[in-house]
């Protein structure tokens, strides 16, 4: 079992007269919409995500700890990078201090790994680029198949009050810096937000100033905080299904296009094995053919549209998959599902077998091009991939060619569900790309920089918005 230890029970009913909270306490069901269904005070579902919210999160290592978590974040062996690592986590939402004690902490992210900012002894060498996080408040450090250089003993009362601790209904969040220096801070949770909006399932997210303090040293910056793509999640969103979550990313073994079945594509993520498709719930019982079945019937060639549409509605809620497409379009991510088969999640509803398109990792959206000058302000909703990306030719992604993008001889378009596409993408666009209503999302944000104008190589959101809108007139 990977999970982290805890105050005793005896030490934790001390604390129960204290100003700062320990957070072992059960956390208030979330409802289906988000919310918790108890009154808004404390470290709720809602007030960690409210964009009016003041959070400050404080991770505290050691610096033997803070050093390895550096090392084995970027040592390329999967065993070590999935280690969590013990720190301490101050949270201060508004008014109140929560502390959880020995949460694992590891490093996430692929292009974004970094070891160079902190030394062995404990000092912050680079203070301007950092890394990524994930948080998971579960943790038990109680073996070296756990935590290979640390583990702690554990009562069975510990164990099991460990095993229930939350932060506001989630067992684990991510924190992400400002790597590609957006300067509102605020891009990608914009992105989310709109897709949100619209009825596409999406991770909340909020600002949050971190500091990371080691024995001798410490830095501090605004971090996007993320809800995790998980269990959790799903049952937020889809009530009483048990279906299977597919993480779908560019990997070794080729691009997410659902354009084939290919076995070795699939599966579980483990060591030496980084499938296409990552199965992320039933990983005990679920051989994926779920999702092969729909490569099958949405990728066959040679079938007219009328004979592939009531096929493809057997399989994918389509409404919803046009939806998430046409915002995937007006947000303008260059390594999305469309432009470099990546960064989604596909959920099948175990209630209704349809397939869920999820947005991800939509860090480059709106104009964002540092280090990677892919402009997609000017991509036309009914054009190919992108060029820049892994490939410039065609798109190959199947479900693309039947409902969005015609041009392909043997997979002939459905109309009617393109035309439903391109509705959704004027739209969208004239309802979202509109930099007044960006700028009052943005200053919602605490810890925001109130600027909506970028720079280092980056549209400003106008820029891409006037670009964007001008492909649709």
């Amino acid at each position: 079992m990977k999970k982290g230890c805890i105050f005793s029970v005896i030490f934790i009913a001390l604390l129960a007269g204290c100003t700062t909270k320990n957070n072992n306490e059960d956390v208030p069901n979330v409802g289906d919409n988000g919310t918790t269904d108890t009154d808004s005070k404390g470290l709720t579902y809602e007030n960690l995500f409210d964009p009016k919210s003041k959070i400050d999160i404080e991770l505290k290592f050691k610096n033997d700890v803070i050093y390895k978590f550096a090392q084995y974040g970027t040592s390329g062996d999967f065993n070590k990078e999935e280690i969590y690592h013990p720190c301490d986590v101050t949270i201060k939402l508004n008014n109140e201090t929560y502390t959880f004690d020995e949460v694992g902490a590891r490093m996430k992210g692929n292009t974004s790994r970094y070891d160079g900012f902190i030394d062995e002894q404990g000092n912050f060498v680079n203070k301007e680029r950092l890394c990524h996080f994930k948080l998971a408040f579960d943790r038990i450090f109680n073996s070296s198949s756990v935590n290979d250089y640390y583990s702690h003993e554990y009562t069975t009362e510990e164990v099991d009050a460990r095993d229930s601790r939350r932060i506001a209904s989630m067992k684990k969040i991510d924190l992400k810096w400002n790597k590609n220096f957006d300067s509102s801070f605020t891009k990608e949770i914009y992105a989310l937000d709109c897709f949100r909006n619209e009825g596409v399932v999406s991770q909340n997210a909020n600002l949050a100033n971190v500091t990371i303090k080691t024995e001798k040293d410490s830095v501090s910056m605004p971090y996007i905080l993320y809800e995790v793509v998980d269990k959790t999640m799903i049952k937020k969103h889809f009530k009483g299904s048990k279906g299977d979550l597919y993480k779908c990313t560019y990997t070794n073994k080729g691009p997410a296009d659902l354009a084939s079945v290919q076995d070795d594509k699939f599966g579980v993520e483990s060591f030496n094995f980084n499938p296409s498709y990552n199965l992320k719930t039933n990983e005990d019982t679920s051989n994926c053919e779920i999702l092969k079945d729909f490569i099958t019937k949405t990728s066959t060639k040679n079938i007219s549209a009328d004979k592939i549409k009531p096929v493809i509605d057997s399989v994918l809620d389509v409404d919803k998959f046009l939806k998430f497409a046409a915002m995937s379009w007006v947000v303008g991510s260059p390594d999305d599902y469309r432009n470099n088969y990546n960064n989604y999640y596909m959920y099948f509803d175990s209630n209704t077998n349809l397939a869920n398109f999820i947005p991800y990792d939509n860090d480059r959206v709106f104009g964002i091009m540092k280090d990677w000058p892919i402009d997609t302000s000017t991509q036309s909703y009914s054009s190919d991939r992108l060029s820049g990306t892994i490939t410039s030719d065609g798109c190959g992604m199947p479900i693309v060619r039947r409902l969005l993008v015609s041009g392909s001889s043997s997979r002939p378009i459905i109309v009617s569900y393109q035309k439903q596409y391109e509705s959704y993408c004027k739209e969208f666009a004239n309802k979202y790309l509109d930099a007044k209503k960006f700028k009052e999302f943005t200053d919602q944000f605490y810890y925001s920089s109130k600027i909506i104008d970028n720079s280092n190589s980056n549209l400003s959101f106008n820029d891409y918005a006037k670009n964007k809108l001008n492909t649709i007139k």
